[in-house]
């Protein structure tokens, strides 16, 4: 069974199409903790927590297109502002955008 988590996980990650580094990142964990849950002499598994979230990402990365690079920079700096500061900014940027269709 413990064999099938860890399947499960790299099944997840051919299926991704992400370097295991960039899926370490999806999942917030470590690229070391993550290459610990796919490989197979390594003692770790997945939690199944994990896996579902996973699975979860990697569904709604099929469904939705690639983001470009300049909008994962601009996620990634917004996730470092506090989340009240976050929201404000979004909703302004929201107002903006739609003011200039």
């Amino acid at each position: 069974m413990e064999q099938n988590l860890k399947q499960e996980a790299r099944d997840l990650l051919d299926a991704s199409k992400w370097t295991q580094a960039e899926a370490a990142r999806q999942l917030g964990m470590t690229p070391s903790a993550f290459s610990q849950i796919i490989r197979t002499n390594s003692p770790v598994n997945p939690s199944r927590v994990t896996l579902k979230f996973f699975r979860l990402l990697v569904e709604g990365k099929s469904n939705e297109p690639a983001l470009e690079k300049w909008e994962i920079k601009l996620i990634d700096a917004l996730h470092t502002i506090p989340l009240e500061k976050r929201e404000v900014m979004a909703a302004a940027l929201i107002k903006i955008v739609k003011a200039t269709k």
